[in-house]
């Protein structure tokens, strides 16, 4: 059984939902299965060495189904990025990666994904994750 607010996985007997205190219906139907995704950031590895000489590297927006196996339904174009936007400093670490910051042509990417996704009857869920684009939707 699945939260009708924000989309978390609960179990069957559960009244309340576990993550944001929705309260669920008294009888919950067993035919309402909604699959969740997530707007997720993945970077494409360079195949140059003088593109990571330059810390020059290049990542898209995917949309995931979570749960029962991952798979990409949808995803943006790649596009450029610097390692060394946030403060200055490399690292390798997925968390500086992940943390890229909120640019206009990123938002836009983001924002076409969702926009996509909506086509195709997805619902964006109130609920979003970690970074600026880690929104969850719905279907």
């Amino acid at each position: 059984m699945f939260c009708s607010n924000c989309g978390t996985q609960l179990p069957n007997d559960a009244n309340f939902c576990l993550k944001c205190g929705q309260r669920l219906s008294a009888v919950a139907s067993p035919q309402t299965v909604y699959e969740i995704c997530e707007i997720r950031l993945d970077r494409v590895e360079p195949s140059g060495c003088i593109l990571a000489i330059f810390q020059q590297f290049y990542c898209y927006f995917k949309a995931e189904v979570i749960g029962g196996g991952r798979r990409v339904i949808a995803q943006t174009l790649d596009m450029k990025y610097s390692t060394r936007w946030l403060d200055g400093s490399k690292s390798g670490d997925a968390d500086y990666f992940d943390a890229v910051e909120e640019r206009e042509e990123y938002r836009a990417a983001v924002d076409s994904l969702i926009g996509e996704l909506t086509k195709e009857d997805w619902q964006l869920l109130p609920e979003t994750g970690k970074y600026w684009y880690s929104y969850k939707l719905r279907k």
